[in-house]
């Protein structure tokens, strides 16, 4: 038979052994972890957001620009013509 001493010598080394296991079996971040990642993106996105909203307005222009001279070399050939009618009807 065992003696008192050695049950509880047992129970308590099962504890600790318990308490190991579920501390060990945690998972998940810390506060501090998940606040320095809420800093990173937050710089990277102060950093990224200007910088796309000007690369956006830059191809604004660009497509803007490009649809003028488009409109530009589609009716240049008509006023040329209209030119060559009214050098003919106005003499």
């Amino acid at each position: 038979m065992q003696t008192s001493q050695a049950m509880e010598c047992k129970t308590t080394s099962r504890m600790i052994g318990d308490t190991r296991r579920a501390h060990s079996a945690q998972r998940g971040f810390t506060l501090i972890e998940l606040i320095i990642g809420v800093v990173i993106v937050s710089l990277l996105l102060a950093l990224g957001i200007p910088s796309f909203k000007s690369w956006v307005l830059n191809a604004q222009i660009r497509d803007g620009a490009e649809a003028i001279c488009a409109a530009r070399e589609h009716f240049a050939p008509r006023e040329r013509a209209w030119d060559e009618v009214s050098a003919v009807v106005h003499g």
